[in-house]
């Protein structure tokens, strides 16, 4: 790691030589050009960030009725982007069981629920979906695809993963086949470019 990236460094000096098992001075004086280095990552303690909302109540001056200003249009759930997108990739990229979430019930501050985890999964399907379907229409318009499936399980049934790599974009579909009909949903019946 560059030393620009270091957040600590810890200098450690010899108290005797390991040859002749002298003392040596704990000025550093008689070093011979740059220390070794070793260099040690670690993750901090993960300390959520929770952001209350607190909506006012107040009452119409002629009706008297009870009214609050709704929530701003970027917080839709209980979880922020980060979060909902650790909550969606653990599940689809690691392969980890919804229920497996619940270890990030660990980190204090964290709660979640099968209903929770369900709303975020279907929060970010619905952010990602648009970026997705552009993706899928520039498919067929590409020069080159290198493309290839594997068997992906579903709650316990038989699926493929197949992967479509264009020249600076990928597309995944899992799909109930690996037959030909899959290349003709994401290529059309004619395809010009290399396959």
């Amino acid at each position: 790691m560059p030393a620009e990236r270091i957040n600590k460094v810890v200098e450690l000096l010899p108290e005797q030589c390991i040859h002749c098992e002298k003392p040596l001075p704990r000025d550093g004086a008689t070093g011979r050009g740059p220390g070794l280095r070793h260099q040690v990552t670690e993750l901090p303690p993960i300390q959520p960030q929770i952001t209350e909302y607190l909506c006012h109540r107040s009452c119409g001056p002629e009706c008297g009725k009870e009214t609050h200003p709704p929530l701003p249009p970027e917080v839709g759930g209980d979880f922020g982007p980060n979060l909902a997108a650790l909550i969606a990739q653990l599940p689809v990229v690691c392969r980890m069981p919804r229920r497996g979430l619940a270890l990030l019930e660990q980190v204090p501050g964290i709660h979640l629920s099968l209903g929770s985890v369900q709303s975020s999964w279907e929060e970010v399907g619905a952010a990602v979906a648009e970026p997705c379907a552009e993706l899928e229409e520039q498919l067929p318009h590409e020069p080159v695809i290198n493309s290839d499936e594997t068997g992906y399980r579903t709650d316990g049934e038989k699926r493929w993963l197949w992967a479509f790599a264009a020249s600076i974009f990928v597309v995944y579909k899992v799909a109930l086949t690996r037959g030909a009909e899959v290349l003709l949903q994401l290529l059309g019946s004619v395809f010009a470019g290399t396959l």
